[in-house]
């Protein structure tokens, strides 16, 4: 088999940093073709990857260290995606048995490539030792002499391989169903190895965290050179432990549920996978849940404090979710040594416990930022208005990605800006699916075009945009009208027409429709021949079909009333009445013996004068009442031959009032008169 040298590697990696960093700086490494520069970039990768291992000696982490720090130059800010292949089932000669799999690789005999250890339902684990290379693996079942073949557990086994003690070989932790995790320290060699008997796991406590079954993986979280632990739970929940001891002696603090500021998932199972899957010098994290679904969590903070937001689920054409399928158990590796991380996941259910893998392409797909343009919308005068995924441009040069979140760069500068509930700050992220929590409301009786605005930019679920887009928020102040009144003869339709309504709009807006609020007690608002419903809207274009009906034979002042509001195409007037009246027809049939009533001027704003023709003697009621129905003017008068009245209403407040003439026998004439 093929070894290591330690030294030689060293060397190279060290050497071929330096003439990177070089042309870097000298501005060469930019005027290589994209397929070259991944190649240098690959190379550097590969020469990381195959001292991984040597992690205990000192120099080799600081060189290893110094090449992440020059790598990260040259990835410059374009993070960069996976291309994970065609699902293959039970590769390279693994399988899982007993109807569920759960797989950990690690070098366990030294020979420079990757064996595996995989879990089944009863607590076994077994080990497949590779016997083709580091490029070209081929896995053959080990049960002579196998050294996991004293480990029993309960159901579920778990392993993962690390070698947490710092000593150069790989230890093994096993997980189990009932939250129990199990750790076996290597007592025997890098090449051959020998698992103790069960130990405490170095304070490792998961029984607190009342999980029917747990999943562990570990990585260094604070970049501060030991390895920290991540737990998976039942119900997808991650648990952070940081390792308060050192590289050697680990000691593990308290968990903190859903750390480094992740959403929390809806799912069942949670298996945790760590890996700088997008080349930016920090880890990344994967969550295996129900039914095979992958849940991806980019770290948007650093290698010494990680930043995981919300989820994407399935990214990288990841694709382990065939039907039948029940949970997938994740594990990154470069199996075929091409200096990327290939994916193996353990499976539940219908593949009977199949070993999952999509190779990675080992090409470096730089992602492209997406791009969006200044957004706006307009809403009403003390509304409040939410926002949608339609509100928010995105162009991707990546074709098949789509809007993942937003970041507001900067808020409003009045209003409220909450998100459920909750003031939104500067550098927000928030989701697709959260878009309908996020709300504004302007400042109470305030209006105005450009009234306010914030900055956003858009994210692919990989990159935001380069630039931040201006969304502008214009505010309608609403229209105002007043109470008001109409009248018509006894079995007459009344036609309405924009004139019977008054309107009033602060910022210039024009009469558009209006609003039936509520439907008259008596009679019926007609549109086109057929009765309205409270909350039919009608264009001021159309009010030739709109009509008042009153019901047959039916007389009366007022007669009945409803409610309306005036709109401007944006918003509508808080709902004012409007009042009916049915008078008796005007005519000598009518009121018998009287030639004409006239009543001039009509408006007035002084003394409007009443005239009655007549031939006859009669006893009648002259009476004067405004739109609210109030009496201000009531009258007994004799008629015998001709009757004039000047009745003064310069005092009157401004408006609609209807006067009224019944003769003691019953006949009524009423007419509007607008004082001005």
């Amino acid at each position: 088999m093929k070894k290591i040298n330690l030294h030689f590697t060293l060397r190279r990696l060290k050497k071929s940093s330096k003439w990177l960093q070089r042309i870097i700086q000298n501005g060469r490494f930019n005027q290589f073709s994209f397929k070259k520069r991944q190649q240098l970039i690959s190379r550097i990768e590969r020469l990381k990857l195959s001292l991984s291992k040597f992690g205990q000696f000192q120099q080799v982490r600081k060189i290893v260290a110094g090449s992440a720090v020059i790598l990260s130059m040259a990835i410059g800010n374009t993070a960069t995606a996976q291309n994970f292949g065609t699902l293959q089932v039970n590769p390279f000669g693994l399988t899982g048995s007993n109807n569920v799999s759960f797989p950990a690789a690690g070098d366990l005999d030294n020979d420079g490539d990757f064996d595996f250890l995989i879990g089944d339902g009863y607590g076994a684990v077994q080990y497949f030792e590779n016997t083709g290379n580091a490029s070209v693996p081929a896995f053959t079942s080990v049960t002579t002499n196998s050294p996991t073949a004293n480990i029993s557990g309960y159901y579920f086994a778990m392993p993962t391989l690390v070698d947490i003690d710092n000593d150069g070989d790989l230890d093994l932790f096993v997980a189990e169903y009932y939250g129990t995790i199990n750790y076996y320290e290597n007592i025997g060699t890098p090449s051959s190895p020998s698992f103790s008997t069960p130990q405490t796991p170095l304070g490792l406590n998961t029984a607190t965290l009342g999980s029917i079954f747990v999943d562990v993986d570990f990585a260094d979280m604070d970049n501060d050179g030991d390895l920290d632990a991540i737990v998976g739970g039942y119900y997808a929940d991650v648990y952070y432990y940081e390792n308060t001891g050192t590289a050697t002696n680990a000691v593990f603090g308290n968990p903190v549920q859903n750390p480094f500021g992740m959403t929390a998932i809806t799912s069942d199972y949670g298996f945790p996978a760590l890996t700088d899957i997008d080349n930016d010098g920090d880890l990344d994290m994967f969550l295996g849940v129900y039914y095979g679904d992958m849940e991806y969590f980019e770290n948007t903070g650093t290698a010494s404090q990680a930043i995981f937001g919300v989820s994407v689920q399935n990214p990288y054409n990841i694709a382990l979710n065939p039907a039948g399928n029940s949970l997938a158990s994740p594990l990154f590796v470069d199996i075929d040594n091409d200096g990327d991380q290939d994916l193996f996941a353990g499976t539940y259910g219908g593949a009977a416990g199949a070993i999952f893998y999509q190779g990675n392409s080992g090409v470096f797909i730089p992602n492209t930022p997406p791009t969006s343009a200044d957004s706006s919308l307009t809403m009403n005068q003390d509304g409040t208005t939410g926002f949608h995924v339609g509100l928010f441009a995105f162009s991707d040069a990546d074709t098949l990605q789509t809007l993942s979140k937003i970041k507001i760069t900067a808020i409003p500068g009045s209003g409220g800006f909450n998100l459920f509930g909750f003031p939104v700050s500067p550098n927000t992220e928030i989701s697709v699916a959260d878009l309908v929590g996020l709300k504004y409301i302007p400042l109470a009786g305030q209006y105005g075009t450009n009234f306010d605005s914030f900055s956003f930019q858009v994210s692919d679920g990989i990159d935001y945009s380069a630039a931040a887009y201006q969304f502008t928020i214009n505010v309608n102040a609403l229209p105002t009208t007043t109470q008001t009144a109409v009248g018509t003869n006894e079995n007459t339709d009344y036609v309405f027409d924009v004139n019977d309504f008054t309107f009033n709009d602060p910022d210039g807006g024009t009469f558009q429709e209006i609003q039936i609020v509520t439907l008259p007690i008596k009679g019926q608002v007609k549109f086109n021949g057929t009765a309205i419903t409270a909350g039919d809207i009608i264009a001021t274009t159309d009010f030739a079909n709109l009509v008042f009906s009153p019901d047959a034979n039916e007389t009366g002042f007022p007669y009945t009333d409803f409610q309306f509001a005036v709109g401007d195409g944006m918003g509508f007037s808080t709902p004012q009445a409007l009042i009916v009246t049915v008078n008796f027809p005007v005519t000598t049939t009518a009121i018998d013996g009287f030639d004409a009533i006239t009543l001039s001027p009509n408006p007035v704003s002084e003394v409007a004068n009443i005239r009655i023709e007549t031939q006859v003697s009669k006893s009648a009621t002259l009476s004067i009442q405004n739109i609210a129905g109030q009496v201000v003017l009531n009258q007994n008068i004799e008629l015998n031959g001709n009757f004039n009245a000047a009745v003064n209403v310069s005092n009157w407040a401004k408006g609609i009032y209807i006067i009224r003439l019944q003769t003691i026998d019953g006949k009524a004439w009423a007419e509007k008169l607008i004082v001005q």
